[in-house]
């Protein structure tokens, strides 16, 4: 009775909601696993589809691969599910329970299936594992393993880490932008169809100066390299159709790990562009919840504050201005938003 009234509530308040500003058809995951579509023209125009995970669980880690709709959560315990977007009332199907293997997930394009890591014990090596029909199955194609952000160690990934020497030799068009970091090493921060994206720290500092990130992205349709050398540190989100930056203030205060704090300033690169398109969505204060970026496609970011749902337009020519399209309900936190097919 009590989850009753608890939908109840839910849908009450989704139906209050103002849906004219945008006729885009989402999905919003919550931190719990709770999924909301978003279907513009019906009323109401946004549903609770998912209420929670089993067992209220977080979810730590996901991956969307656009092509099928499919959506793959790990848990902090390591635990993962997957579902379909494309299915009207879609549920959380179990494929992993081993809480032994990591809480980070990614997708490899060649055989079509989500992977999780299984680190190796006396003196056997790490692979990244799956099921297919309950067989286990083992990645063997490095350079299709997809994931998002540097949330994955880059002692696990193929070519996660290579000094300046090794990264031209292993991409050669890279080059001719590498003259100023020949000291550099390079670490891999996340892998899409069409982006491939590497960073390194631009210099030491010293105590009281603000450390600054450059990011190397290769459009991997044409083989193009492009860097950018921030005035600020950042944390990259690489999408299948555009890269997404957090920049982040990191001061030197003498100490191994350096305090930091988002700086409200995102920076969006389109594969193949010379510059990045650079939104300015503070402030960032401790008083009230900032603006993020929770995915974006060659056309849209889409962006939550605390509760409240954003769209934002966005090309290689510049950002539009976020507008406001609804306010999910309390106790819900956007973890990540999805395009619907």
């Amino acid at each position: 009775m009590k989850s009753f009234w608890f939908i109840a509530a839910i849908m009450f308040s989704l139906m209050k909601q103002d849906f004219s500003v945008c006729a885009q058809d989402f999905a919003i995951i919550g931190t719990k696993g709770q999924v909301f579509f978003h279907i513009g023209g019906k009323e109401p125009a946004c549903t609770m589809k998912t209420q929670w995970l089993p067992g209220y669980m977080h979810i730590y880690d996901a991956y969307f691969d656009s092509e099928s709709s499919q959506l793959i959560v790990a848990c902090e315990s390591g635990i993962k599910y997957e579902m379909n977007l494309k299915e009207e009332n879609p549920k959380y199907q179990l494929i992993n329970h081993d809480p032994t293997t990591s809480s980070v997930v990614i997708y490899d394009t060649g055989q079509r299936h989500p992977f999780w890591l299984r680190t190796g014990k006396d003196g056997e090596s790490s692979q990244w594992v799956s099921k297919s029909e309950g067989a286990e199955i083992v990645a063997t194609t490095p350079c299709e393993l997809l994931f998002t952000n540097r949330i994955v160690s880059p002692i696990y990934i193929h070519e996660g880490s290579m000094s300046t020497q090794d990264f031209i030799q292993g991409y050669p068009r890279s080059s001719s932008l590498l003259n100023e970091f020949k000291e550099h090493n390079w670490i891999i921060v996340g892998r899409s169809r069409s982006i491939l994206s590497y960073m390194t720290r631009y210099r030491k500092t010293q105590i009281g100066e603000s450390n600054e990130d450059v990011f190397l992205f290769q459009d991997r349709m044409s083989d193009e390299w492009n860097l950018f050398h921030l005035s600020e540190c950042g944390r990259a989100f690489i999408f299948d159709e555009v890269a997404v930056i957090r920049g982040t203030e990191h001061i030197n205060d003498g100490k191994k790990i350096f305090p930091s704090k988002p700086s409200g300033t995102w920076y969006f690169y389109f594969p193949g562009a010379d510059n990045l398109v650079v939104a300015d969505l503070g402030p960032v204060t401790n008083h009230e919840p900032w603006m993020e970026v929770l995915y974006a496609t060659s056309t849209t970011a889409y962006i939550a504050k605390g509760a409240e749902v954003y769209l934002m337009d966005i090309s290689p020519q510049g950002a539009g201005e976020p507008r406001k399209v609804l306010t999910v309900p309390d106790g819900v936190v956007p973890f990540r938003i999805y395009p619907l097919p």
